[in-house]
Protein backbone atom coordinates (compact mmCIF):
# COMPACT_ATOMS: atom_id res chain seq x y z
CA UNK A 1 0.00 0.00 0.00
CA UNK A 2 1.24 3.39 -0.91
CA UNK A 3 1.86 5.81 1.67
CA UNK A 4 -0.53 8.22 0.70
CA UNK A 5 -3.37 5.77 0.65
CA UNK A 6 -2.00 4.91 4.83
CA UNK A 7 -2.00 9.00 5.71
CA UNK A 8 -5.83 8.62 3.93
CA UNK A 9 -7.07 5.62 5.16
CA UNK A 10 -5.77 6.76 9.06
CA UNK A 11 -7.01 9.82 8.97
CA UNK A 12 -10.73 9.25 7.86
CA UNK A 13 -10.48 5.80 9.95
CA UNK A 14 -10.16 8.52 13.17
CA UNK A 15 -12.76 10.98 11.95
CA UNK A 16 -15.49 7.95 10.94
CA UNK A 17 -15.27 6.83 14.49
CA UNK A 18 -15.43 9.81 16.34
CA UNK A 19 -18.07 12.05 13.56
CA UNK A 20 -19.71 9.53 11.90
CA UNK A 21 -18.37 9.87 8.47
CA UNK A 22 -18.66 13.56 7.55
CA UNK A 23 -15.64 13.86 4.86
CA UNK A 24 -18.02 11.07 3.03
CA UNK A 25 -19.21 12.55 -0.40
CA UNK A 26 -22.66 11.31 0.29
CA UNK A 27 -24.99 14.44 1.04
CA UNK A 28 -27.06 12.54 3.78
CA UNK A 29 -23.75 10.80 5.06
CA UNK A 30 -22.52 14.19 5.64
CA UNK A 31 -25.82 15.94 6.65
CA UNK A 32 -25.77 12.96 9.80
CA UNK A 33 -22.37 13.47 10.29
CA UNK A 34 -22.20 17.77 10.56
CA UNK A 35 -25.64 16.89 13.19
CA UNK A 36 -23.78 15.15 14.83
CA UNK A 37 -20.53 16.97 15.23
CA UNK A 38 -23.12 20.02 16.57
CA UNK A 39 -24.86 17.46 18.69
CA UNK A 40 -21.15 16.65 20.39
CA UNK A 41 -20.34 20.41 20.38
CA UNK A 42 -23.26 21.19 22.14
CA UNK A 43 -23.22 18.09 25.16
CA UNK A 44 -19.48 18.80 25.40
CA UNK A 45 -20.38 22.55 25.98
CA UNK A 46 -22.85 21.35 28.40
CA UNK A 47 -20.74 18.91 30.39
CA UNK A 48 -18.22 21.93 30.67
CA UNK A 49 -21.41 24.06 31.94
CA UNK A 50 -22.22 21.11 34.74
CA UNK A 51 -18.93 21.56 35.92
CA UNK A 52 -19.11 25.38 36.38
CA UNK A 53 -22.03 24.59 37.99
CA UNK A 54 -19.74 22.89 40.70
CA UNK A 55 -17.27 25.90 40.61
CA UNK A 56 -20.02 28.15 42.03
CA UNK A 57 -20.91 25.44 45.03
CA UNK A 58 -17.14 25.29 45.99
CA UNK A 59 -16.01 29.18 46.06
CA UNK A 60 -14.57 28.66 49.69
CA UNK A 61 -11.98 26.23 48.85
CA UNK A 62 -9.45 27.53 45.84
CA UNK A 63 -8.45 24.24 44.93
CA UNK A 64 -12.23 22.83 44.71
CA UNK A 65 -12.62 26.15 42.62
CA UNK A 66 -9.91 26.22 39.93
CA UNK A 67 -9.72 22.16 39.19
CA UNK A 68 -13.15 22.12 37.63
CA UNK A 69 -12.38 25.25 35.72
CA UNK A 70 -9.09 23.43 33.98
CA UNK A 71 -11.63 20.14 33.31
CA UNK A 72 -14.25 22.72 31.89
CA UNK A 73 -11.40 24.43 29.74
CA UNK A 74 -10.61 21.20 28.34
CA UNK A 75 -13.82 19.80 27.29
CA UNK A 76 -15.13 23.53 26.07
CA UNK A 77 -12.05 23.53 23.96
CA UNK A 78 -12.90 19.91 22.20
CA UNK A 79 -16.66 21.28 22.10
CA UNK A 80 -15.03 24.21 19.89
CA UNK A 81 -13.21 21.49 17.72
CA UNK A 82 -16.45 19.67 16.96
CA UNK A 83 -17.88 23.00 14.87
CA UNK A 84 -14.29 23.33 13.76
CA UNK A 85 -14.53 20.18 12.23
CA UNK A 86 -17.83 20.53 11.02
CA UNK A 87 -16.83 23.77 9.46
CA UNK A 88 -13.79 22.58 8.18
CA UNK A 89 -15.28 19.52 5.83
CA UNK A 90 -14.56 20.83 2.50
CA UNK A 91 -11.23 21.78 3.06
CA UNK A 92 -10.42 18.39 4.68
CA UNK A 93 -12.21 16.46 2.40
CA UNK A 94 -10.01 18.40 -0.54
CA UNK A 95 -6.81 17.70 1.16
CA UNK A 96 -7.16 14.65 1.26
CA UNK A 97 -8.82 13.68 -2.01
CA UNK A 98 -5.62 15.58 -3.52
CA UNK A 99 -3.37 13.41 -1.10
CA UNK A 100 -4.64 9.92 -2.33
CA UNK A 101 -3.74 11.35 -6.05
CA UNK A 102 -0.71 11.97 -4.98
CA UNK A 103 -1.29 15.75 -5.39
CA UNK A 104 1.03 16.06 -8.82
CA UNK A 105 2.10 13.48 -11.49
CA UNK A 106 5.13 14.14 -13.49
CA UNK A 107 4.63 13.56 -17.24
CA UNK A 108 8.29 11.71 -17.35
CA UNK A 109 8.11 8.43 -16.91
CA UNK A 110 11.99 7.61 -17.16
CA UNK A 111 12.37 8.87 -14.05
CA UNK A 112 11.57 8.27 -10.53
CA UNK A 113 11.20 10.91 -8.71
CA UNK A 114 10.87 9.86 -4.77
CA UNK A 115 14.61 8.80 -5.32
CA UNK A 116 17.51 8.26 -7.63
CA UNK A 117 17.10 4.53 -8.67
CA UNK A 118 13.55 2.56 -8.56
CA UNK A 119 14.93 0.31 -5.82
CA UNK A 120 15.76 2.92 -3.44
CA UNK A 121 12.33 4.48 -4.28
CA UNK A 122 10.60 1.15 -3.58
CA UNK A 123 12.89 0.88 0.07
CA UNK A 124 11.85 4.71 0.57
CA UNK A 125 7.86 4.00 -0.07
CA UNK A 126 7.99 0.96 2.08
CA UNK A 127 9.88 3.09 4.95
CA UNK A 128 7.11 5.82 4.55
CA UNK A 129 4.52 3.47 4.83
CA UNK A 130 6.19 1.34 8.02
CA UNK A 131 6.20 5.44 9.54
CA UNK A 132 2.47 6.31 8.84
CA UNK A 133 1.46 3.27 10.48
CA UNK A 134 3.93 3.05 13.44
CA UNK A 135 3.05 7.06 14.07
CA UNK A 136 -0.61 6.85 13.66
CA UNK A 137 -1.00 3.22 15.63
CA UNK A 138 1.42 5.18 18.48
CA UNK A 139 -0.27 8.56 18.51
CA UNK A 140 -3.88 6.30 19.33
CA UNK A 141 -2.12 4.33 22.04
CA UNK A 142 -0.80 7.13 23.80
CA UNK A 143 -4.08 9.25 24.07
CA UNK A 144 -6.30 6.38 24.79
CA UNK A 145 -3.83 4.79 27.15
CA UNK A 146 -4.45 8.44 28.81
CA UNK A 147 -8.19 7.88 28.65
CA UNK A 148 -7.78 4.69 30.36
CA UNK A 149 -5.73 6.10 33.05
CA UNK A 150 -8.59 8.43 33.84
CA UNK A 151 -11.43 6.37 33.71
CA UNK A 152 -10.07 3.70 36.37
CA UNK A 153 -8.91 6.93 38.48
CA UNK A 154 -11.96 6.67 41.13
CA UNK A 155 -11.22 2.67 41.15
CA UNK A 156 -7.44 3.71 42.42
CA UNK A 157 -9.23 5.88 45.17
CA UNK A 158 -11.59 3.28 45.88
CA UNK A 159 -8.67 0.99 46.70
CA UNK A 160 -7.03 3.46 48.75
CA UNK A 161 -9.67 5.02 50.45
CA UNK A 162 -12.48 3.07 50.55
CA UNK A 163 -15.05 5.20 49.27
CA UNK A 164 -16.39 4.93 45.88
CA UNK A 165 -17.51 8.60 45.44
CA UNK A 166 -14.83 10.53 43.22
CA UNK A 167 -15.73 10.46 39.76
CA UNK A 168 -13.54 10.65 36.52
CA UNK A 169 -13.55 14.30 36.70
CA UNK A 170 -15.57 16.81 39.22
CA UNK A 171 -18.87 17.63 37.51
CA UNK A 172 -22.15 18.66 38.97
CA UNK A 173 -25.14 15.92 38.89
CA UNK A 174 -29.03 16.37 39.81
CA UNK A 175 -28.79 13.34 41.80
CA UNK A 176 -26.92 11.99 44.72
CA UNK A 177 -23.94 9.64 43.79
CA UNK A 178 -22.91 8.71 47.42
CA UNK A 179 -26.19 6.67 48.56
CA UNK A 180 -27.23 5.42 45.04
CA UNK A 181 -25.39 2.65 43.16
CA UNK A 182 -27.57 3.27 40.00
CA UNK A 183 -26.86 7.52 40.89
CA UNK A 184 -23.36 6.58 40.61
CA UNK A 185 -23.21 4.07 37.29
CA UNK A 186 -25.00 6.66 35.60
CA UNK A 187 -22.79 9.61 36.54
CA UNK A 188 -19.62 7.12 35.18
CA UNK A 189 -21.20 6.16 32.18
CA UNK A 190 -21.79 9.85 31.40
CA UNK A 191 -18.28 11.03 31.69
CA UNK A 192 -17.00 7.99 30.40
CA UNK A 193 -18.91 8.51 27.26
CA UNK A 194 -17.44 12.46 27.39
CA UNK A 195 -13.89 11.13 28.16
CA UNK A 196 -13.69 8.79 25.34
CA UNK A 197 -15.23 11.61 23.35
CA UNK A 198 -12.76 14.11 23.82
CA UNK A 199 -9.73 11.63 23.41
CA UNK A 200 -11.22 10.35 20.72
CA UNK A 201 -11.11 14.21 19.09
CA UNK A 202 -7.32 14.62 20.38
CA UNK A 203 -6.54 11.22 18.79
CA UNK A 204 -8.15 12.32 15.36
CA UNK A 205 -6.40 15.41 15.01
CA UNK A 206 -3.33 14.35 16.20
CA UNK A 207 -2.87 11.62 13.35
CA UNK A 208 -4.66 14.07 10.63
CA UNK A 209 -1.81 16.48 11.60
CA UNK A 210 0.56 14.49 11.97
CA UNK A 211 0.91 12.65 8.92
CA UNK A 212 -0.39 15.07 6.48
CA UNK A 213 3.22 16.80 7.63
CA UNK A 214 4.64 13.29 6.63
CA UNK A 215 3.03 13.26 3.40
CA UNK A 216 4.39 17.03 3.15
CA UNK A 217 7.32 16.15 3.48
CA UNK A 218 7.61 13.07 1.23
CA UNK A 219 6.27 15.39 -1.56
CA UNK A 220 8.91 17.68 -0.98
CA UNK A 221 11.84 15.24 -1.45
CA UNK A 222 10.13 14.59 -4.57
CA UNK A 223 10.05 18.10 -5.71
CA UNK A 224 13.28 19.07 -4.62
CA UNK A 225 14.64 14.98 -6.39
CA UNK A 226 12.54 16.57 -9.86
CA UNK A 227 14.62 19.91 -9.40
CA UNK A 228 17.75 18.33 -8.98
CA UNK A 229 17.34 15.92 -12.16
CA UNK A 230 16.28 18.65 -14.68
CA UNK A 231 19.49 19.16 -16.50
CA UNK A 232 20.17 15.19 -16.51
CA UNK A 233 16.75 14.69 -17.77
CA UNK A 234 16.75 17.00 -20.23
CA UNK A 235 19.45 16.01 -21.60
CA UNK A 236 18.64 12.71 -21.61
CA UNK A 237 15.24 13.63 -23.49
CA UNK A 238 17.71 15.22 -26.33
CA UNK A 239 19.50 11.96 -26.39
CA UNK A 240 16.36 10.06 -26.93
CA UNK A 241 14.96 12.18 -29.38
CA UNK A 242 18.52 12.16 -31.63
CA UNK A 243 18.26 8.40 -30.96
CA UNK A 244 14.68 8.25 -32.71
CA UNK A 245 15.17 9.88 -35.29
CA UNK A 246 18.52 8.12 -36.78
CA UNK A 247 16.39 5.00 -36.49
CA UNK A 248 12.88 6.63 -37.86
CA UNK A 249 15.02 7.52 -41.01
CA UNK A 250 18.14 5.78 -41.16
CA UNK A 251 18.64 7.65 -44.94
CA UNK A 252 17.43 11.19 -43.85
CA UNK A 253 20.74 13.48 -43.85
CA UNK A 254 19.41 16.07 -41.94
CA UNK A 255 18.69 13.39 -39.22
CA UNK A 256 22.27 12.27 -38.69
CA UNK A 257 23.50 15.75 -39.08
CA UNK A 258 22.21 16.92 -36.64
CA UNK A 259 23.83 20.30 -35.41
CA UNK A 260 24.98 21.23 -31.52
CA UNK A 261 22.81 24.24 -32.02
CA UNK A 262 19.43 22.39 -32.41
CA UNK A 263 20.20 20.06 -29.58
CA UNK A 264 20.92 23.12 -27.38
CA UNK A 265 17.47 24.36 -28.60
CA UNK A 266 15.96 21.05 -27.76
CA UNK A 267 18.15 20.95 -24.33
CA UNK A 268 16.69 24.45 -23.38
CA UNK A 269 12.81 24.01 -24.38
CA UNK A 270 12.96 20.50 -22.21
CA UNK A 271 14.56 21.87 -19.47
CA UNK A 272 12.09 24.46 -19.76
CA UNK A 273 8.96 21.88 -19.81
CA UNK A 274 10.38 20.02 -16.41
CA UNK A 275 10.81 23.17 -14.84
CA UNK A 276 7.36 24.25 -15.20
CA UNK A 277 6.45 21.41 -14.03
CA UNK A 278 8.26 21.43 -10.98
CA UNK A 279 6.86 24.99 -10.60
CA UNK A 280 3.18 23.22 -11.27
CA UNK A 281 4.11 20.92 -8.61
CA UNK A 282 4.65 23.34 -6.21
CA UNK A 283 1.87 25.64 -6.95
CA UNK A 284 -0.32 22.41 -6.32
CA UNK A 285 1.51 21.70 -2.68
CA UNK A 286 0.98 25.68 -2.04
CA UNK A 287 -2.91 25.40 -2.28
CA UNK A 288 -3.22 22.16 -0.80
CA UNK A 289 -1.03 23.64 2.21
CA UNK A 290 -4.07 26.47 2.68
CA UNK A 291 -6.88 23.46 3.02
CA UNK A 292 -5.00 22.31 6.00
CA UNK A 293 -3.86 25.86 7.33
CA UNK A 294 -7.64 26.84 7.58
CA UNK A 295 -8.32 24.11 10.13
CA UNK A 296 -4.85 23.95 11.76
CA UNK A 297 -5.04 27.76 12.67
CA UNK A 298 -8.37 27.56 13.76
CA UNK A 299 -7.94 24.88 16.24
CA UNK A 300 -4.18 26.45 17.12
CA UNK A 301 -5.58 29.57 17.85
CA UNK A 302 -8.41 27.95 20.43
CA UNK A 303 -6.18 25.72 21.90
CA UNK A 304 -3.35 28.60 22.25
CA UNK A 305 -5.60 31.11 24.01
CA UNK A 306 -7.16 28.70 26.74
CA UNK A 307 -3.67 26.35 27.03
CA UNK A 308 -1.96 29.24 29.73
CA UNK A 309 -4.88 29.43 32.11
CA UNK A 310 -5.76 25.15 32.11
CA UNK A 311 -2.25 24.09 32.23
CA UNK A 312 -1.62 26.45 35.13
CA UNK A 313 -4.58 25.12 37.12
CA UNK A 314 -4.62 21.17 36.18
CA UNK A 315 -0.89 21.61 37.77
CA UNK A 316 -1.45 23.39 40.37
CA UNK A 317 -4.03 20.79 41.51
CA UNK A 318 -1.64 18.03 41.19
CA UNK A 319 0.42 19.29 43.52
CA UNK A 320 -2.56 20.06 45.98
CA UNK A 321 -4.68 17.10 46.05
CA UNK A 322 -4.12 14.85 47.82
CA UNK A 323 -6.62 12.09 46.55
CA UNK A 324 -5.41 9.01 44.78
CA UNK A 325 -7.95 8.68 41.92
CA UNK A 326 -7.66 12.45 41.33
CA UNK A 327 -3.90 12.72 40.83
CA UNK A 328 -4.52 10.10 38.38
CA UNK A 329 -7.44 11.59 36.59
CA UNK A 330 -5.55 15.43 36.61
CA UNK A 331 -2.07 13.81 35.62
CA UNK A 332 -3.93 12.01 32.28
CA UNK A 333 -5.63 15.39 31.10
CA UNK A 334 -2.53 17.20 31.98
CA UNK A 335 -0.76 14.69 29.33
CA UNK A 336 -3.03 14.39 26.89
CA UNK A 337 -3.61 18.53 26.49
CA UNK A 338 0.61 18.84 26.63
CA UNK A 339 0.82 15.87 24.17
CA UNK A 340 -1.24 17.96 21.57
CA UNK A 341 0.01 20.88 21.80
CA UNK A 342 3.62 19.56 21.40
CA UNK A 343 2.53 18.07 18.32
CA UNK A 344 0.88 21.42 16.75
CA UNK A 345 3.71 22.99 17.51
CA UNK A 346 6.33 20.74 15.95
CA UNK A 347 4.48 20.27 13.25
CA UNK A 348 3.82 23.87 12.49
CA UNK A 349 7.95 24.52 13.34
CA UNK A 350 8.98 21.30 10.56
CA UNK A 351 6.41 22.90 7.75
CA UNK A 352 8.41 26.04 8.08
CA UNK A 353 11.47 24.21 7.00
CA UNK A 354 10.18 22.43 4.25
CA UNK A 355 11.38 24.96 1.33
CA UNK A 356 14.64 24.96 2.81
CA UNK A 357 16.12 22.11 0.19
CA UNK A 358 14.13 23.20 -2.65
CA UNK A 359 15.87 26.82 -2.28
CA UNK A 360 18.80 24.72 -2.50
CA UNK A 361 18.16 22.65 -5.31
CA UNK A 362 17.13 25.25 -7.25
CA UNK A 363 20.28 27.35 -6.43
CA UNK A 364 22.32 24.30 -7.58
CA UNK A 365 20.76 24.23 -10.90
CA UNK A 366 22.72 25.31 -13.56
CA UNK A 367 21.39 28.56 -14.21
CA UNK A 368 23.81 30.34 -15.69
CA UNK A 369 24.08 28.35 -18.45
CA UNK A 370 20.38 28.79 -19.07
CA UNK A 371 18.91 30.87 -22.20
CA UNK A 372 17.25 33.83 -20.47
CA UNK A 373 13.70 33.11 -20.52
CA UNK A 374 15.02 30.22 -18.29
CA UNK A 375 16.67 32.47 -15.88
CA UNK A 376 13.45 34.02 -15.60
CA UNK A 377 11.35 31.17 -14.66
CA UNK A 378 14.42 30.15 -11.75
CA UNK A 379 13.99 33.39 -10.39
CA UNK A 380 10.25 33.01 -10.46
CA UNK A 381 10.56 29.71 -8.74
CA UNK A 382 13.35 30.75 -6.17
CA UNK A 383 10.99 34.07 -5.45
CA UNK A 384 7.94 31.81 -4.26
CA UNK A 385 10.16 28.62 -2.79
CA UNK A 386 11.12 31.56 -0.23
CA UNK A 387 8.31 32.05 1.73
CA UNK A 388 7.91 29.69 4.19
CA UNK A 389 4.60 27.61 4.91
CA UNK A 390 3.70 29.92 7.61
CA UNK A 391 1.10 28.01 10.46
CA UNK A 392 0.06 30.59 13.50
CA UNK A 393 -2.38 31.08 16.35
CA UNK A 394 -4.94 34.15 16.20
CA UNK A 395 -2.43 34.82 12.90
CA UNK A 396 0.13 36.56 15.01
CA UNK A 397 1.94 33.74 16.92
CA UNK A 398 4.11 31.10 14.82
CA UNK A 399 3.60 27.61 15.91
CA UNK A 400 6.56 26.38 16.88
CA UNK A 401 8.81 24.69 19.32
CA UNK A 402 9.52 28.33 20.53
CA UNK A 403 5.86 29.16 21.60
CA UNK A 404 5.85 26.18 22.73
CA UNK A 405 8.31 26.58 25.59
CA UNK A 406 6.83 30.06 26.27
CA UNK A 407 3.96 28.73 26.83
CA UNK A 408 5.06 26.24 29.29
CA UNK A 409 7.15 28.73 31.05
CA UNK A 410 4.17 31.60 31.26
CA UNK A 411 2.09 28.33 32.70
CA UNK A 412 4.88 27.72 35.27
CA UNK A 413 5.47 31.65 36.52
CA UNK A 414 1.66 31.60 37.10
CA UNK A 415 1.36 28.40 39.05
CA UNK A 416 4.15 30.17 41.33
CA UNK A 417 2.60 33.28 41.68
CA UNK A 418 -0.55 31.29 42.47
CA UNK A 419 1.31 29.31 45.47
CA UNK A 420 2.97 32.03 46.65
CA UNK A 421 -0.38 34.00 46.86
CA UNK A 422 -1.72 30.76 48.89
CA UNK A 423 0.99 29.56 50.69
Amino acid sequence: MEAKKVVTRCILFAYKFILLNPLSTDGAKRKIGTIYAVFGSVYLTLASSAIVILIMQNKNDFVEFILPIGYASTIFMNGINHLIIAYNVPSINLLLRNIERNIYTYSDRHFTFDNSTSSGADNETHSSNVACTKLSVFLTILIYNNAFLGMISPFFGYLLTGKLSANIYPSWFPWNMDDSVLGYTVSYLLESYVALHVCSLYASTAVYMALTYLEYERQYRRLSNAVTSIPSRSLAFVRRSSSSDRRCFPSNRLANERTETDDAKLYHKRFEYNLIECIDHHRALKKCFEYFKLYFEMNFSVEFTLCVLTLCFLMYSLLEVTDAGRVFSILAVTTILLQNLFLKCYVGEKFSELNGTLKEAIYDLPWYRQSISNRKLLHIFQLGSTQPHRLTGLKVFPASLFIFTRIIRTSYSLLNLIRASHS
